[in-house]
Parts: structure tokens; sequence; C-alpha cells
């Protein structure tokens, strides 16, 4: 990522965001607790034993998956506009370009995850299991359709195979899907202004929900909510890297109080609307995520090191968020192998829980980062080499 260019009152911003690799870490390792906690609180939450109740009851906190995709979603949008507002023309590469770039970043890993979660269900069939909580909705996992629908990521687009094979793919789908919008939200910035980005994601949300509405009422395969996260982190990136070299500094304790407004709105709606499926919890945790971006990296280059920055980059916590994509691709069929194990030698229903939590999880992100040097990493080091080439040819200009 190359430097910034015309950042009013302040330093070029470096060429790496530690903290939104931790961002990113933190929230694909909350989904992996999350799914982890529903494979089996469903069944312990009628044991007679008040403690593994009590356990269950004390870790729900773990069990709100969905917001962690909002996350994604406003990350997501930010992350690719950097490169556009940090270019002089302030223009996106050409569509085949850029879809081709996502291609090599985002498929390879999805591709090699459809494959081991297809073969670990054909080895081990103790997988089948009702009882393995959310695991479960992976099932009836391999078909014809489950496998094209896959490859062509559209499977959340039919209901029996919108979660097969591995469940939670179906968000890496609905990216995949919302990055075909991302040239008109460029083109609608450019030539309106920034804040047009988010009005137009809005308006895009709306219009997907009243059609998927009508489409049917009863299934979700695209949360419209997303296009308007997506939209709002583009327009953040926008924020951080004003297009006018004039513009004035930003506030940044404006911005961490509206960070911290809107997430404390969020949790506390997600708990009022914890047994529906409303979107307005995603819309506030994911809006409380973009400002929290846009005062962390704009106290970042101004040199300003706040405690939550400093915790940020932390190397083991950007260290995760280095192979979050592959943790939250593979991390379902991982765990259900360890509850199977769990199953298997007979554990109680609270040793059942301190080993899914304790043990399992960790085991399961030591494994995603072997998955991620296998299947991930290849694929990312030559955009590194040109992300590091760009760089130095920025700053040889410069110095020219």
């Amino acid at each position: 990522m190359s430097k910034a260019e015309g950042w009013p009152g302040a330093a070029p911003a470096p060429a790496h965001f530690a903290h939104l690799d931790s961002i990113r870490g933190l929230s694909a390792l909350y989904v992996a607790a999350c799914h982890a906690y529903l494979m089996y609180a469903g069944n312990l939450l009628q044991e007679p034993s008040a403690a593994a109740r009590g356990l269950v009851m004390g870790t729900v906190w773990l069990s709100f998956g969905r917001l962690a995709v909002a996350v994604f979603m406003v990350l997501s949008g930010y992350c690719l506009m950097l490169p556009v507002v940090q270019s002089r023309a302030r223009a996106p590469r050409p569509f085949a370009e850029f879809m081709s770039r996502r291609a090599r970043r985002i498929l390879p890993p999805y591709f090699a995850a459809v494959a081991v979660s297809i073969a670990l269900i054909q080895m081990v069939p103790s997988l089948d299991d009702p009882s393995i909580g959310e695991w479960h909705k992976s099932f009836p996992a391999v078909s014809v359709g489950s496998i094209a629908s896959h490859l062509s990521l559209v499977h959340n687009f039919f209901p029996a195979f919108q979660y097969s094979i591995d469940h939670p793919l179906w968000s890496i789908a609905t990216e995949w899907q919302i990055y075909f919008l991302f040239p008109l939200l460029v083109g609608i910035g450019a030539r309106y202004g920034e804040f047009r980005i988010v009005t137009a994601s809005v308006m895009l949300t709306v219009l997907l929900m009243a059609w998927l509405q009508k489409l049917s009422p009863d299934f979700d395969p695209w949360p419209a909510q997303f296009v308007a996260l997506f939209g709002f982190g583009m327009a953040c990136a926008t924020w951080n890297f004003p297009r006018d070299a004039s513009a004035a500094p930003l506030d940044g304790r404006r911005w961490r109080t509206r960070g911290v407004v809107l997430l404390l709105a969020g949790v506390l709606s997600n708990l009022a609307f914890a047994l529906t499926r409303q979107q307005i919890p995603d819309l506030l945790v994911g809006a409380g995520i973009g400002c929290a971006i846009v005062f962390l990296t704009d106290a970042m280059a101004r040199g300003n090191r706040p405690l939550s920055l400093r915790v940020l980059e932390r190397p083991s916590l950007v260290g995760l968020g280095r192979f979050s994509y592959s943790l939250y691709l593979m991390h379902a069929p991982v765990l259900a192998l360890f509850y199977v194990l769990a199953r298997r030698v007979g554990l109680g229903p609270v040793a059942i829980q301190v080993f899914i939590l304790g043990l399992a999880l960790p085991a399961t992100v030591a494994f995603t980062y072997l998955f991620h040097l296998a299947f991930e990493r290849p694929f990312l080091t030559p955009v590194r080499s040109a992300v590091r080439s760009a760089t130095e040819m920025n700053q040889s200009v410069k110095s020219a």
C-alpha cells in the first residue's frame, strides 16, 4: 500500500495499517468462538447440571457471530478504497483487473476450503450428526448442486445449498457479489462527492431488501445491510484521505465518540433483538467500527498512540489478522471434528464446554494457520512485492 498523498496536517501514512489486521483477526476469532459455542449450547441448556447450564449462560456473549461479518464488510470496503483514495487520479483500476486481483486473493483458499471440507465429510461419517448444533446446518452437504453453486459462488441464493459443505462460506459469496458494485460506488463518489457513496449504498440496501422480501419473505440469501456497510467503509477511507489537501483536519475525539456510542448502541440493540432477524445491530456495530477505524488511522498518521491503537498493534494480534481469512474459512469443520472426538471419549456437559473452548478452539487456530501457509500465503507474496515496489517508486519520485 503506497503512502498517502495530501493528508492535511500530518505526515504521510505508513505502507501498512497494522490495526486493520488486528480488527480483522479478532473478528474472525470471535466468529470461530461463536460457532464453537453454538455447537453444544442448544443441547446443554437442557442439562440438569446447574454447573453446565451456568457455563453455557456465562458464555452466551459468544453467540452473536453475524456482527463480526458486519465488521468484515466495513473493513473490506475500507481496504479496497484505500488504493483509490491514495492515488492521484482517485480512480479505480479497470474492472477486469480489479476482479482479477480479488479472485487471486480470495478464490484459491476458498476453493481449497471447499475441497478440504468435502474430504473431511466423506472421511468422517460421524460429522453428519444432528446433535452438532450449528455445524449441522452444513448438511446435506455433498451433491452436484451444492458443489456447482459453491464453485460459482452463488450458493447463497439457493436455500438447499446456502449453508451446505461449510456453513460460514455463505458470506464469501455475499462479499464476492458486492464486489460488482464497487466500481459503481467509486464512480458515484468521484462525481458527486464522497458522502454520496453512503447514500447510494443505503439506497441500494433498501432496494435489495424490498426485492428480497418480494422474492421470498422466509429466505435471506443476501443480507442487504452489508451493502450499506461496505459503502460506509469505502466512505471512511475517503474521510481519512480527503481529496482536497487543504481540507480541515479530522476531529479525532469526535470520531472516537461516534464509534463508542454506535458500538454501545449496537451491543444493546443486539440484546434487544437477539431472537429476531433485525438488521439494526449489524448496521450500528458496523458503523461504529467504521468510525473507530477513522479515529485510529488518523491517530496513527499523526503520531498519536492511544491505548486502543497500542493494543491493536501488538504483534500477536497483527499476526492473527494475517491468516484470519483462513481461520474464517476452515474453523467450522475443524471444530466439528473436535466435537466428534469429545463425544467419542465420553466427556460430560461441563468438560465438553471446557474442551471445545479451551483446547479445540486454540488447536483450530493453529490448524488454520497451517492451512494459510499451504493455500493462502502463496497467493499473497506477489501482491506484497508489488506493494513494496509501488511504495519505493513513490518515494523515489518524491525525492527526484
